[in-house]
């Protein structure tokens, strides 16, 4: 999705490109008044079954941020609607909602056991802080979510991602990528493309190709990536 001021590139991938879809899922909505909503979300498990779930948690968010809905009875419903319709019990499902102001100068997140955004302003990485995460969707009843408010600076760019892109192996290492590590690409990245700005599939496509040699091979599990910026003329 491409606007006058905003630029959003995606890249999806179901785990191990076993299917043509998987659990993953995510969604953008434009209002009138040029606020934006983003919802980026991840199906516990593998399986067709998870696939149809994730499909019908973003229509259904979809459908309520239309009906201009307040994110937190957003969250609340995609909880219920979750809890009445998995195939089984105990499955969750995480979510990160994003809510772009029509000036572009601030968002607001809303996490649900899910990783936070990451804001990069030229070749700076910052990680939001978590302190009003909530739990993911379908674990406990009376489950609630808190926004937390991001100012904006001028030229910046919001990452968000599903844990697919960061749970891969590194050869050689016991450890997962980490979003520490992943931090860690997209600056050397920047560093040697100061102008990445102006061709964000370049980024995304890069990060990717780095984060699956690290692992040896295709990733595992499911991945969908955002990333959203403003565009400057």
């Amino acid at each position: 999705m491409h606007g006058d001021d905003l630029s959003l590139e995606v890249r999806y991938q179901p785990g191990g490109s076993r299917m043509l879809l998987g659990g993953d899922f995510y969604d953008a909505v434009r209002m009138p008044d040029r606020t934006l909503h983003v919802i980026v979300g991840d199906v516990c498990g593998h399986g067709p079954d998870e696939a149809a779930l994730g499909v019908f948690l973003r229509i259904a968010w979809r459908a309520l941020v239309l009906a201009e809905q307040e994110a937190p009875r957003v969250l609340r419903t995609l909880h219920e609607i979750l809890s009445y319709e998995r195939h089984q019990a105990g499955l969750f499902t995480t979510a990160c909602m994003l809510t772009i102001s029509p000036d572009r100068r601030w968002a607001r997140v809303y996490l649900a056991g899910h990783p936070e955004p990451m804001l990069m302003v030229g070749g700076e990485v910052v990680e939001l802080p978590r302190d009003r995460a909530g739990l993911p969707l379908g674990v406990l009843p009376e489950s609630t979510w808190s926004g937390l408010d991001v100012p904006l600076p001028k030229d910046w760019a919001l990452l968000l991602y599903t844990d697919g892109l960061v749970e891969g192996r590194v050869v050689g290492d016991t450890e997962r990528l980490g979003a520490e590590r992943l931090i860690g690409l997209i600056k050397a990245a920047t560093v040697t493309r100061p102008d990445w700005s102006k061709d964000r599939r370049w980024l995304l496509d890069t990060l990717i190709s780095q984060v699956k040699e690290l692992n040896g091979g295709e990733l595992d599990d499911d991945m969908a990536v955002l990333l959203i910026s403003e565009q400057t003329p």
